[in-house]
């Protein structure tokens, strides 16, 4: 028994000095699961974005190019399909990879179309979260000012959502 613990603790410790912490194992398996479902998904779908985005969203921090491509790729697709929400959300994604390797213009770009896509479909919680990220990403760059107005338009956003949940 006590060396079948010790062996326990072995193969933990194991993945840990391999892995960095357990939770890179998870992140780990939800990125083999998710392109185990893409792969089986049809190509010129939508519910294939949703599933291209969650494995971006899944890459990220370490693998920002690779979810970048994700997010380039899901954007082209949405253009195809006529998928307005989609492309908002695809733009969102490229963003955040832009963050992740400290292209901040390009960030801003990305966020900027995104907030205009939102914008066009009246959708309040994708603007809300497009703001939010410029003003992130502004602030980043050293633009604090222009960062505070994107967050003040942010806020306000949430504060109407949460007047009309109440």
């Amino acid at each position: 028994m006590k060396r079948s613990v010790s062996i326990l603790f072995l193969v933990f410790f194991a993945l840990l000095d391999s892995a960095g912490c357990p939770l890179v194992v998870a992140q780990s398996l939800e990125i083999h699961r998710l392109e185990q479902r893409l792969a089986k998904m049809e190509k010129n779908d939508t519910a294939r974005i949703g599933t291209m985005l969650l494995l971006g969203q899944a890459c990220l921090p370490d693998q920002a190019e690779r979810a970048a491509a994700l997010g380039r790729e899901a954007l082209t697709l949405a253009e195809r399909l006529k998928s307005a929400r989609h492309r908002a959300a695809a733009l969102s994604l490229i963003g955040s990879c832009c963050i992740a390797r400290r292209d901040y213009r390009e960030a801003i770009e990305a966020y900027t179309d995104a907030l205009s896509v939102a914008e066009q479909l009246k959708e309040t919680r994708t603007k809300m979260h497009a703001l939010y990220w410029l003003g992130f990403v502004l602030d980043l760059s050293g633009e604090s000012a222009k960062s505070l107005e994107y967050f003040e338009r942010a806020l306000e956003i949430a504060q109407r959502s949460a007047d009309h949940a109440a």
